[in-house]
């Protein structure tokens, strides 16, 4: 079974963080981590609800 993670944090530099993880449930560390910066909260918002609507489609599941 397999889990992908997103996350949007603010940073101290008035940017926005979207990270994305992804790995296998049993193992103990995610396969890989893929951080990226936004200067603008817009396009991070745009990116995060485009892969969101990605996963669903492909099956993942919502968890809050």
């Amino acid at each position: 079974m397999r889990y992908y993670s997103l996350a949007l944090y603010p940073t101290l530099f008035n940017e926005f963080l979207l990270v994305r993880e992804f790995g296998g449930i049993k193992n103990k560390k995610p396969t890989r981590i893929i951080k990226e910066y936004f200067s603008h909260m817009e396009d991070a918002v745009f990116l995060f609800d485009r892969i969101s609507s990605d996963k669903k489609r492909k099956g993942y599941s919502l968890l809050h």
